[in-house]
């Protein structure tokens, strides 16, 4: 017996069960055990020797263990009595299958438990059923148990158990309709990835075992719109693609005008997250167009407002707010509340790159209330993220730190990986600012990582600028050079040809900010490392692209770069207007954070070139605003390290 067992303890607990049935009835003979017993007579698997316990059971008592199999490695006495064919002298046969320890079982405060004894013990018994019987029974159990949680109001929090029984019974309407409820529950418990494979196994019970009705299409349909947002939401986009163009399909074969549009808004989101603006908008511009023909109008408001996103994220923003002014007049709040809390929230960003920093914070906060009263925490984790913008560009940084992290808390219980990479990124940003550059850093550094793995270009970009930022306030003006060189890269500015030389920006298509940001980045270390021609000529790019497309955001950095290209090529007087003018516009946007850079600029180039008076002058400025914004530890003057 120990030979056999191997060393598996349940194969030595079976085999010596098996004995001692053949004993107990070998000694009711009055007749011993034959020689070479377990050579002959006990099976040489553990599967064999709990079929065979299996078998020596009578019809009634094997069914009922088969029953149990069916709903699972535990069941209730109150589930197990659904199954009317094995209810009589129910109770008995379980507590004799106990002694026999096939099962345990253990009370509970409403019922009776059962357990088997061992997983491999009920899945024998559920195999040892025919297929078509265990169909029948999986069937049988289901409508039981739809009924049972039908009268006791607990079918949704029970779908899963439903969709569990009808997948595996012959009756394929309701394996559809119950998969498709678990699928919907999962989501609204944020388990995403749970959602998707459930989505699956309905769109495999859709497509192979329905039969093509116009009905069965929709369904399909709204099976493929369902799974297609939350592949994009996990960053599963070529997936996504997959499931709108399918979607574009069926709409098609049905012949209905809204599915058409969906399909169209669908792959219009789908190109914004890859930064395909100008496609982006072609798609959703025919979806709106289709939406107003059926008199759709949170159709209509979505639409705008996702234009209004791809206004935005190439700084058109006179015509993001346009957009988003649309998408507000169809007046979908009490319809609609997601898609105008949404609407509310991406305005209130395009008045936040405005300035205008009290309605920013109205919009956000009006779109803050309404996730709140839907218990969303995708919209919350949206609109905290925003709230800590607006903090952090009060000179707020602690508590936009504290909006950073609460809004990182949500993403993450989301399993939502692209927002989690933004709100790294905005937390990268604040540390260095405060003077935290290490974890700064490593904030960036994962950004980057999940950005990538994202195939979102536009969060890698920012992400690897602010590396560059962080080595810049660090002293390594060289490694500040290559992450800027690889930001353009991304953007796709830079190339192979290495990095002074740079692709003609007037042929930039999406991320110009980004671009234009990133080239006055590089310009800054260029002068670090006294190459102030090479710099000159990166600002000369990054002007292109702001005379094209004016960005407030940036005129003060580009002033205060313009400031560091002069100084270094020996024109005080240029240097010094350039900082007074980039200081002063960074006063009249409310930016403490881009006036404290240029102050510090000025404090720099007034110690190169010997102004004490100048000096005393910035540095009483400089030390007003770094206790307003309760910096610690700062750099004294631009290229000194903020870390000792």
């Amino acid at each position: 017996v120990l030979r056999r067992a191997g060393g598996n303890p349940l194969f030595l607990e079976e085999t010596a069960r098996a004995l001692l049935r053949l004993w107990e009835e070998a000694d009711a003979r009055g007749a011993p055990l034959p020689d070479g017993v377990v050579e002959t007579v006990v099976p040489e698997s553990l599967r064999g020797i709990i079929q065979a316990r299996i078998d020596t059971l009578d019809e009634r008592a094997r069914l009922t263990l088969q029953c149990g199999a069916v709903i699972g490695p535990q069941f209730t006495l109150g589930v197990l009595q659904l199954f009317e064919i094995i209810r009589e002298g129910l109770l008995d046969r379980l507590y004799m299958l106990r002694g026999l320890q096939f099962l345990r079982s253990r009370p509970t405060a409403e019922d009776l438990e059962f357990i088997f004894y061992h997983g491999l013990t009920q899945e024998v018994a559920y195999q040892s059923l025919l297929d078509a019987h265990r169909r029948e029974l999986h069937g049988l159990i289901g409508r039981q148990l739809e009924r049972k949680f039908g009268e006791v109001g607990t079918l949704e929090v029970n779908a899963a158990v439903l969709a569990f029984h009808y997948l595996r019974s012959d009756l394929r309407d309701k394996a559809l309709e119950w998969t498709v409820a678990s699928a919907r529950h999962a989501a609204h418990l944020f388990a995403n990835d749970e959602a998707i494979d459930l989505y699956e196994q309905a769109l495999k019970v859709a497509k192979e075992d329905l039969p093509p009705t116009d009905a069965n299409r929709r369904t399909l349909a709204d099976v493929l719109r369902a799974r297609g947002r939350l592949l994009r939401l996990t960053g599963r986009l070529d997936e996504a693609d997959e499931s709108f163009e399918a979607l574009m399909s069926v709409a098609q074969s049905v012949d209905d005008a809204g599915l058409v549009a969906d399909a169209l808004a669908e792959t219009g989101m789908n190109l914004y997250q890859r930064g395909r603006y100008v496609e982006s908008d072609d798609a959703l511009q025919r979806a709106a167009a289709t939406y107003a023909q059926i008199n759709d109008s949170p159709g209509v408001a979505m639409a705008f407002n996702s234009i209004g996103m791809n206004a935005l994220a190439r700084g058109e923003l006179d015509a993001a707010v346009g957009w988003f002014d649309r998408a507000a007049e169809e007046d979908i709040e009490a319809e609609r509340p997601a898609i105008a809390a949404d609407i509310y929230n991406n305005r209130g960003l395009v008045l936040w790159h405005q300035r205008q920093y009290a309605k920013a914070l109205e919009n956000i906060r009006r779109a803050q209330g309404i996730w709140q009263r839907l218990h969303n925490r995708f919209g919350l984790c949206a609109t905290t993220l925003n709230v800590g913008l607006l903090e952090e560009e009060l000179g707020h940084a602690q508590q936009a730190l504290e909006h950073y992290h609460h809004a990182l808390e949500h993403a993450r219980k989301l399993f939502y990986r692209e927002a989690e990479a933004i709100i790294l990124v905005n937390i990268g940003n604040a540390l260095r600012r405060v003077g935290n550059l290490l974890a700064a850093t490593e904030a960036n550094q994962r950004a980057v990582e999940l950005a990538e793995h994202l195939a979102r270009k536009d969060i890698a970009a920012t992400a690897t600028e602010n590396l560059g930022l962080d080595a810049l306030a660090a002293g390594r003006a060289e490694h500040a050079l290559e992450h800027f060189v690889r930001g353009l890269e991304i953007v796709g500015l830079a190339g192979p040809t290495g990095p002074t030389r740079l692709g003609n920006p007037t042929d930039l298509a999406p991320a110009p900010e980004r671009a234009a940001s990133l080239l006055l980045g590089r310009a800054r270390a260029l002068v670090a490392l006294g190459q102030p021609t090479e710099a000159r000529e990166s600002c000369a790019q990054a002007a292109q692209i702001l005379d094209r497309t004016p960005m407030a955001a940036l005129d003060a950095m580009r002033a205060m770069v313009e400031g560091l290209v002069a100084s270094a090529s020996g024109d005080s007087a240029g240097a010094v207007a350039c900082f007074q003018r980039a200081a002063d516009v960074a006063q009249r946007a409310a930016n403490p954070w881009d006036e404290l850079e240029a102050l510090l600029a000025w404090l720099g180039h007034c110690e190169r070139v010997g102004d004490a008076g100048g000096a005393r002058q910035i540095q009483s400025q400089v030390h007003r605003l770094r206790e307003r914004l309760q910096i610690s530890h700062p750099r004294k003057s631009e290229g000194e390290p903020l870390m000792e």
